[in-house]
């Protein structure tokens, strides 16, 4: 994004959704749910719509129009139309860039275009009118600019924010990819926006969810390889060499099909296709193995890693996509051999679909970057917040030694006014401990949802298997056989294990004999069964006395394998013993053997349930949806009921069997208003004068949620694109804000 400022991402997760939903829902009427969207997602008065009139022979276009209005931007709807660097708009078109204006001054200074050729037809209509601030976003495929968004005049302010300017320039991409797909058939629209839904929804999910950037990137091939109907995908990322230099290498991240048992590989700049597409930031295209082959990229350096396990394989078609920030690339997604393959090949929309992908992604790892930073000075931050309490722990035992000390000797007390002052003070440090601990459960409750642990431990040893594979190192998955569930934090929990899993590959750097062994075990502790144990197990080079000790004084190791070397496992000790409420043991060797370590995780297990819903709405695809998002959930169960009969009978005549029915549901999702007529939220209302403690379940719903006086009206095209959120929060008794 040009304008470089970090969006709350609850905020920036529950906007994209929105969009992403309108714009699926209003395909009819596209060109109006843009300017609507973005209207109401920046507050601004009005809203125009510019898409560029391409000629019949393909070539470039050299004008703008406005094909879609809403405030008093209608009035210019089919009459404003800019050449190429023409007025305010044609310029900023021109540039490609977006632009905001704070002021009636900078809108209407000649420097930056403005003429003000089309006014006139809003003046005609609205004398009054005047432009007093403006932000406008060019909409892109790739680097190409199809069009141009504006919204004027931010609603009970002076001009927009940075972060409205943020906001626009991040929804702008699904908005161009949108309208750029009303020139493809209804299904392949909807795939792809599903698509384009899902990747936003990386982006601006819990940054904690998407710390261990191999998780990321491994979700991204996969939905790219589902999305194209392709055999495989990659994706590349540049090898940041640190102190500002720029990056010498390209190393694939994640694969999947047969690409991933190439994870690892690298390319330098300008080797091969891969390095060919990161040197140049230009997309490719091939539509069969000959047209590769004689392209003059192609090296094949690395084919045969998938030759030796699919011989008859062949690379029939492929695209290629660099991942770009403004001018810099730092990256490279692909996707190959269209199916059925070698019959078919990608078409040329879909390699732009691709580059609008690529995109995103580049933003998604960038975010991703920066939450590793802050979760490492969080880690710090957490250190520091510890030792305060420590500190305030040991103030609070000095004192109350004091205070015992002179009333079991009054004859060297002070007089009794300082004994009475003492109890003041043991007093006052009571309440000053009691609202220390409320703080410490306060912060351990934040963000937490119930994870899966052996799902967990299995997502990790996926994920590193490839990486491990290549380094020559065995991986052994030894789980217990019944799931078990505890309540943390994701990003933290997945950032500890990723610690001791690398301090274990660390140990085992080098080494041929024995043949490097990495194990991940999962056991339900038999002296406890609240417990559940989590161990890494490596058979490398094992700790000293001294390193052991160490650990034992402050949950750190300082490795003999450099100075920058077992940093992560203090990071993993704070993360489950001070964040999680747990405890990291370590055995050097482990038990029965004679060499390597084995950290223990101890967690404290949470107990489970089937969490059910129901669904009162008689929009059958808005149900649907939701069923569908829980399709790979155990642990939730999705009804559906079109028709409020069930509440209905409730009321007419306290029907016991629909009590019964309904009281088996967890929450209730209850549309407000039906297209019968009938109201739901009369009858919620009617449940409250009876007393219905059935009331406490159901969350009223509605695609257009007004203020509803004494009922909270819940958006649901925000409740269906954030419904695991909901559903995880609802678990644990809090409600969508």
């Amino acid at each position: 994004m040009s304008s470089g400022v970090k969006l709350d991402a609850a905020e920036l997760k529950l906007t994209l959704g929105k969009v992403t939903a309108r714009l699926v829902e209003g395909a009819g009427l596209l060109y109006e749910a843009v300017v609507r969207t973005a209207m109401e997602t920046t507050d601004a008065e009005a809203c125009s719509l510019y898409l560029e009139d391409r000629p019949p022979d393909g070539g470039e276009a050299q004008t703008i129009s406005m094909v879609a209005g809403a405030g008093f931007e209608k009035h210019r709807v089919g009459k404003a139309s800019y050449r190429r660097g023409e007025g305010l708009t044609g310029t900023i078109w021109k540039k490609g860039v977006s632009a905001k204006y704070d002021s009636t001054k900078e809108v209407e200074d000649p420097a930056n275009g403005w003429q003000g050729k089309f006014n006139r037809f809003v003046k005609d209509q609205e004398p009054a009118w005047v432009c007093r601030s403006l932000i406008a976003v060019p909409l892109c495929i790739g680097e190409h600019p199809i069009g141009l968004l504006k919204v004027e005049n931010k609603r009970g302010a002076s001009h927009f924010s940075k972060e409205d300017q943020a906001l626009l320039e991040v929804i702008a991409s699904t908005m161009a990819l949108a309208i750029e797909n009303r020139r493809l058939s209804e299904q392949t629209s909807r795939k792809t926006l599903s698509a384009l839904d899902e990747m936003s929804g990386m982006i601006a999910s819990d940054p904690g969810r998407w710390a261990a950037l191999n998780r990321l990137c491994r979700s991204i091939v996969q939905t790219c390889v589902e999305l194209f109907s392709a055999q495989a995908g990659s994706l590349y990322l540049e090898e940041q060499m640190g102190n500002g230099q720029p990056a010498r290498r390209i190393r694939m991240v994640a694969g999947a099909g047969y690409e991933q048992y190439r994870i690892g590989t690298e390319y330098e700049l300008g080797e091969g296709l891969t390095g060919a597409i990161w040197q140049d930031g230009a997309p490719r295209k091939f539509d069969s193995n000959d047209e590769l082959r004689q392209s003059g990229v192609w090296s094949g350096a690395n084919d045969g890693i998938i030759i030796k396990r699919q011989p008859n394989w062949v690379c029939s078609s492929l695209i290629g996509a660099p991942l770009r920030l403004g001018h810099q690339t730092i990256g490279v997604l692909k996707v190959e051999n269209k199916e059925p393959a070698p019959t078919t090949h990608f078409s040329d929309e879909e390699l732009q679909t691709l580059q609008i992908i690529a995109s995103i992604v580049a933003l998604a790892v960038q975010t991703t970057s920066q939450m590793r930073r802050i979760f490492d000075q969080g880690i710090r931050a957490r250190e520091v917040m510890h030792s305060l309490y420590e500190r305030v722990e040991n103030i609070i035992i000095n004192f109350r030694d004091v205070h015992d000390a002179i009333l079991a000797h009054p004859d060297q007390s002070p007089e009794r006014r300082s004994v009475r002052l003492l109890n003041v003070v043991r007093e006052a440090l009571d309440a000053t401990k009691r609202r220390v601990n409320s703080y410490r459960m306060e912060r351990a409750q934040q963000r937490r949802e119930l994870l899966d642990v052996e799902q967990l431990v299995r997502g990790m040893g996926d994920r590193i298997q490839g990486t491990l594979l290549q380094d020559g190192i065995g991986l052994v998955l030894d789980q217990s056989p019944d799931p078990v569930y505890v309540r943390g934090v994701p990003s933290q929990l997945e950032e500890a294990l990723h610690n001791l899993i690398w301090n274990a590959v660390e140990a085992m750097e080098g080494q041929t004999e024995p043949a490097p062994l990495l194990v991940l075990r999962v056991t339900v502790a038999e002296d406890q069964r609240g417990w559940v144990e989590v161990s890494v197990i490596d058979n490398g080079c094992g700790l000293s006395p001294d390193q052991q000790a160490q650990f034992g004084r402050d949950g750190s190791i300082a490795s003999t394998k450099g100075p920058d070397r077992g940093l992560g496992v203090r990071q993993a000790y704070w993360a489950i013993a001070f964040d999680h409420g747990g405890n990291l043991a370590v055995s050097s060797p482990p038990r029965g053997s004679d060499r390597g370590t084995e950290f223990t995780a101890r967690l404290p297990v949470e107990p489970t349930g089937l969490f059910r819903l129901l669904i009162i709405d008689d929009n059958e695809d808005y149900g649907a949806g939701i069923i569908a998002a829980f399709d790979d959930r155990e642990d939730v169960a999705v009804d559906l009921e079109q028709t409020p009969d069930l509440l209905r009978n409730l009321l007419e005549a306290a029907e016991s069997d629909a009590l019964r029915q309904l009281s088996e549901y967890d929450y209730i999702l209850l549309d407000a208003h039906f297209e019968s007529g009938e109201s739901g939220l009369d009858i919620y209302r009617h449940l409250q004068a009876q007393g219905s403690q059935l009331t406490e379940k159901i969350l009223v719903i509605s695609a257009d949620p007004t203020d509803a006086g004494d009922v909270r009206v819940y958006d649901k095209i925000s409740i269906r694109a954030s419904i695991s959120d909901v559903v995880n929060n609802l678990r644990t008794g809090r409600r969508p804000q």
